[in-house]
């Protein structure tokens, strides 16, 4: 009883100085407050939401655990002024900032700033007031005196050291779920661990604004290493009808995974109704993973010389010296040196600006900037399509009308759900992914049809996926299985090609049943549109009457070694 009186006495004699504090500690946890409410990867679920702003207020707790009160409130106020960026990426994605944005940031000129600035100007001023509001109540009501005495200041550091370990405890539970292995759960269990940070301002900002500026200068000086570079690309002869020619890159799609492929389930059906369709049976992926697949498909990297990617550069810039107009338009690869140094040899480039966790980012929104560059006034096109997918997580991949496979995952679903009960339940959602796959492709090739050009539609995932095969479950792993590298390569091409092309079709179908790996891309996409370069392999092309085929195929395991993966 006399306990209480004494608090209730110190909280009375304190009561200015405690709202004070109070009004403080919710200017420092905007940006918190605000991915709690409106953040896509936190779903519905309360205990995310709790424990995201548990972890936020103990950043915010660690400087009144050394310095005094009004220190401590001033040196949480140096993250106020990195917080617009973080509350810029929340209100137009839903999201934390990433170092992608701040490249993108780092890359806008003047009148791109303003215009994005523009729709922001109600917060812009809220802003400012507060952050005035805040600096005069530290020095107006706040008591340069510490928070506690020092035994009650350690055994508060203690309390918080206690939930950051629970919380690796549990990504390393995670992770051995997913791996049933303790040695590959601690090698994955990290990136858990600190990817759970990532989300968590002002850690998330720091990461991101240090990443973003390395990154940004990166390009700078790789683009002056390698913008000497020439492929001396020609067309061998000249064609009186428009040219467009398509790239798409999927993500994660599993070659058996398509009906067009005889699964059992209907997952492709627009596809299979398409003419002058082409599905390869026998294609590998050299690498399990993004960043090292996508530039084995788009220069003349491969699994034995993947460094080659920093010599040359891309088949977008081989496309330009032979005379078209190039496009980059990605839903995913801000973050991506590669494909940003890729992105700078085009005509002009275009990112959706989300991130993998994004709920809404369905690859049809990439249709907004395809119907644009289809609607110019330009004789040859060349154009990539960066797509998400099939992505973990899968549900994020299409919108509920697609949500034909049940029962399946919803909302932001957490690794804890990933085990072999849920196997079925994980395939549904996974399949339904692959069935709006088929929906973008097949609109897409319409899109692309209805510009009666000489046209094609080049379709190859830059990896697959596991689901519990071999008790495997997704990709990236030093030892990939079947289901990791064997991905669908489905090639459309339109009326005016096949009558202008005649023998490149021909050997397109002739080999489509032949081993091939992902690196032939690059040579078959430029020997398709009748452009040769210097060095060119034609044996390499699946459109040539010279192409060889593969005897054994390799790749590029998660530790960057070479491997053999033929079955």
């Amino acid at each position: 009883m006399q306990k209480a009186k004494k608090l209730l006495k110190i909280i009375n004699d304190n009561k200015i100085e405690i709202i004070a504090s109070l009004i403080l500690v919710s200017i420092s946890l905007i940006p918190n407050l605000l991915f709690v409410f409106i953040g896509s990867t936190l779903s519905d679920s309360i205990s995310k939401k709790i424990g995201l702003l548990v972890i936020s207020l103990i950043f915010l707790i660690c400087p009144f655990l050394v310095f005094k009160r009004k220190t401590a409130f001033l040196i949480n106020s140096l993250f106020l002024f990195i917080a617009p960026l973080e509350i810029g990426s929340i209100l137009v994605s839903k999201l934390p900032i990433h170092s992608g944005y701040i490249l993108m940031v780092l890359q806008s000129n003047l009148d791109e700033a303003k215009e994005f600035l523009s729709t922001f100007y109600f917060y812009i001023i809220a802003l400012c007031i507060l952050y005035i509001l805040y600096y005069f109540i530290v020095y107006k009501f706040i008591k340069n005196e510490y928070i506690l005495v020092k035994a009650k200041r350690l055994l508060l550091l203690f309390c918080c050291l206690i939930t950051i370990f629970s919380l690796y405890l549990y990504s390393f539970l995670m992770a051995y779920q997913i791996r049933s292995n303790i040695k590959s759960a601690y090698t994955i269990s990290g990136d858990i661990f600190l990817l759970k940070f990532e989300r968590i301002y002002p850690i998330d900002a720091i990461k991101s604004i240090v990443s973003g500026i390395k990154l940004y200068n990166k390009l700078i000086i790789d683009s002056k290493e390698i913008n000497q570079f020439r492929f001396n690309a020609k067309q061998k002869a000249a064609i009186n009808e428009r040219e467009l020619y398509v790239l798409v890159i999927g993500e994660t799609a599993r070659y058996s995974s398509f009906s067009i492929n005889n699964y059992k389930r209907k997952t492709s059906p627009l596809l299979e109704k398409t003419n002058s369709i082409v599905s390869f049976n026998n294609v590998y992926s050299e690498a399990n993973s993004t960043a090292m697949s996508v530039p084995i498909l788009i220069s003349r990297a491969n699994a034995f010389d993947f460094e080659r990617r920093k010599k040359e550069k891309t088949i977008l810039a081989a496309f330009s010296e032979a005379g078209f107009s190039t496009y980059w338009i990605g839903n995913q690869g801000l973050e991506d040196e590669f494909i940003q140094q890729a992105a700078s040899q085009v005509t002009k480039h275009y990112f959706t600006s989300k991130d993998i966790d994004y709920t809404d980012s369905y690859d049809q929104i990439l249709w907004k900037y395809l119907d644009e560059i289809l609607k110019k006034n330009e004789q040859k096109q060349f154009i990539v399509l960066h797509t998400l997918g099939s992505h973990f997580r899968y549900n994020f991949r299409y919108p509920d009308s697609f949500n034909k496979f049940k029962p399946s995952f919803s909302g932001a679903f957490g690794y804890d759900q990933i085990n072999r009960m849920n196997r079925q339940k994980l395939i549904n959602t996974y399949d339904n992914s692959i069935l709006y796959t088929d929906f973008f492709l097949g609109n897409t090739i319409q899109k692309i049809n209805n510009t009666r050009s000489v046209s094609y539609l080049y379709y190859i995932s830059d990896h697959g996926e596991n689901l519990y095969e071999k008790n495997t479950i997704f990709h990236g792993g030093e030892e990939p299985t079947k289901f990791d590298v064997h991905v669908p390569l489905i090639i459309w091409t339109s009326d005016k090609y096949n009558m202008t092309f005649s023998e490149k079709i021909s050997r397109i179908k002739l080999n489509s049943n032949q081993k091939i790996s992902s690196s032939r891309t690059f040579h078959s996409l430029l020997d398709m549109a009748n452009i040769r370069i210097d060095g060119e392999e034609l044996k390499k092309s699946i459109a040539s009457k010279q192409f060889t085929p593969d005897t054994i195929r390799y790749m590029l395991n998660s530790k960057m070694e070479v491997i053999s993966v033929e079955k």
